[in-house]
């Protein structure tokens, strides 16, 4: 007879031991599937096996972002519920805000959001849309390696997939960071590369059958729109990416490949600034980097590092070593790009190593990125447009014949990574039934020192240095405190300064019988004053309705203008099946 304690072991412990024998029966048996698949030649079969291995562990894994993404999911689901968006993320117990989607993009939470919205737990829409990224990273790979000018060497294309997908940065930016922002971004590489390719070189691409005539150009630079839309730090990393692939990939004239990737990179810029200028106007007001506990320096690694397999910042030593093994079958075969791709790769890798410490903070503006082992993802990208060339080369010939350890090796260490993060994965599905009681209204606290905040909010906390420092007597007929949601209801003071603890500046206008208020600061809290006792106190937030406003219009416009092309492309091609098949 069953009890309470039998249905919760059924419930509760059996699952997390079904959870755990499945995802080991099923790594091992991919694992091996795999590797038995390269061993006949069959990359294509193994880099589908692994993806689909990839995809059931970004399901159920959680990163070090996750935490920060569900409440942003939760808070942008709760705006859009009651019909007030706003980059300000308001905290319901305290009336605190702090101005997030200011400064981040809102771009690859529309997916989680619209779930959400529609009655998925935050937690899972945040899983699927990671699944769905992946997937876009998947297609990717192969739509690229199918339309390669060289069809009888694509599985050779798809073994250099294999080393790229399993790059430590690569799957380690979803299971282990779930960094949104950057997937978002860096999933769309590898169909900016075919765009580039068949812009930039018509003659000889395949396309899975398709003509490649027609300009590809405004797709190329819809992508870059997307990818800065998505993340700007991380852009130009996507544009390097990019460039030196298609550098790599095709035998044109490196001014002939200049001009349309230039352009096209300019153009997605150029249409995504209108996205990010009021980022960029008042980026002075908040914190920034300099609320984190650590500076830029701080984030390069020993040299010896990047060959550790056990960490998510690095390529790995495979891809490491294979990298290397081009070098030297590019310099034994005379072949120049393969050679300075190569070389270029290890460039980047030693870049973020404290060799260059003392050199690389010192290139204007690149401490933004925070992590100098962000480059990783860019660096991996460069390894495998090396793959690719290698792969395409008629050159390669008994060099070849080292790919099929390369790629096995690769897989193992893929398989035994995934193998150690089961733990992790029983303990994600731990959390997904019983859900932790962490609510937005302990995470959206300005000043924080909880680490999740400080990694999550702080950064975005409003930044008093430009301001003047002054504390008013704290007695109750000389000052008062109310919460910034206190003065969207617009409430009649009582004291001559009134203090709203972290109240953002200059993105938001504080005023008292219609003049601007006074702003001073007393540590953590804007004092505003001297005031009328009785005057009524607003907040205007038009300049945030405006950004607003012209963000939904520049993914509104762009989106148009991409449609109106694919239209103008595809009656362009009816029209071309239907004159074809005319009879003489």
């Amino acid at each position: 007879m069953l009890n309470s304690n039998s249905f919760n072991f059924f419930h509760g412990d059996a699952l997390l031991i079904s959870v755990f024998v499945f995802y080991a029966i099923s790594t091992i048996y991919i694992t091996v599937f795999s590797i038995q698949s390269i061993r006949k030649r069959r990359y294509s079969s193994a880099f589908l096996a692994i993806s689909t291995l990839l995809a059931a562990y970004v399901i159920l894994a959680t990163g070090n972002d996750t935490l920060h993404h569900v409440l942003r999911i939760d808070a942008l689901a709760q705006q859009i519920a009651t019909g007030s968006p706003s980059p300000l993320i308001e905290n319901k117990a305290t009336g605190e805000v702090a101005a997030i989607f200011l400064y981040y993009s809102f771009l690859p939470y529309l997916l989680p959001v619209a779930l959400t919205v529609a009655g998925v737990a935050s937690r899972v829409s945040l899983q699927i849309a990671e699944v769905v990224y992946l997937g876009l990273l998947i297609y990717s790979l192969r739509r690229l390696v199918e339309c390669l000018p060289r069809p009888e060497k694509k599985q050779l294309a798809y073994a250099a997939a294999i080393l790229f997908l399993t790059a430590n940065y690569v799957y380690s930016d979803w299971t282990t960071r779930a960094a949104i922002g950057e997937i978002c971004a860096y999933a769309l590489i590898p169909m900016a590369i075919v765009y580039a390719l068949e812009e930039t070189s018509r003659e000889g691409m395949s396309c899975e059958g398709r003509s490649c005539e027609g300009s590809s150009w405004i797709k190329l630079a819809f992508i870059f729109f997307l990818q800065a839309c998505a993340h700007p730090i991380v852009f130009a990393f996507c544009a390097l990416g990019t460039f030196v692939s298609v550098y790599a990939i095709t035998d044109r004239p490196l001014l002939k490949l200049a001009r349309p990737l230039l352009t096209a990179s300019v153009a997605g810029l150029a249409a995504a600034a209108p996205f990010w200028l009021p980022a960029a106007l008042f980026m002075n007001d908040v914190l920034g980097k300099q609320a984190l506990p650590f500076n830029f320096a701080n984030t390069f690694a020993p040299p010896w590092q990047v060959l550790d397999p056990t960490i998510f910042a690095t390529v790995g030593p495979t891809m490491i070593a294979f990298c290397g093994y081009l070098v030297y079958a590019g310099w034994a075969n005379r072949d120049r790009r393969l050679l300075s791709c190569s070389i270029l790769f290890f460039a980047l890798l030693l870049m973020q190593t404290w060799l260059f410490a003392g050199l690389i903070p010192k290139i204007p503006g690149l401490s933004q990125i925070q992590f100098i082992w962000r480059l990783m993802f860019a660096t991996a990208v460069i390894g495998f447009a090396a793959a690719l060339r290698f792969s395409q080369r008629d050159h390669c010939g008994n060099f070849a014949r080292l790919i099929p350890v390369f790629a096995i090796v690769a897989v193992s260490a893929f398989g035994v990574r995934l193998m150690t993060k089961l733990p992790k994965i029983v303990n994600d599905v731990q959390k997904i039934i019983s859900p932790s009681d962490r609510t937005a209204e302990s995470y959206f606290v300005n000043f924080s020192d909880e680490p999740e905040s400080v990694w999550g909010v702080r950064l975005f906390s409003p930044d008093y240095a430009n301001i003047r420092s002054f504390c008013p007597e704290s007695t109750p007929d000389v000052f008062s405190r109310v919460s910034f949601a206190d003065l969207r209801k617009n409430p009649v003071v009582s004291t001559p300064y009134v203090g709203v603890f972290a109240g953002p500046i200059d993105f938001v206008t504080y005023r008292a019988k219609g003049e601007n208020a006074v702003l001073s600061h007393c540590d953590h809290v804007l004092v505003l004053g001297p005031l009328t006792p009785g005057a009524t106190l607003s907040v205007d937030e038009s300049k945030l309705d405006l950004a607003q406003k012209s963000r939904a219009g520049v993914l509104g416009f762009a989106a148009l203008i991409f449609a109106a092309q694919f239209m103008r492309r595809r009656k362009k091609g009816i029209a071309g099946a239907v004159k074809g098949n005319a009879p003489a």
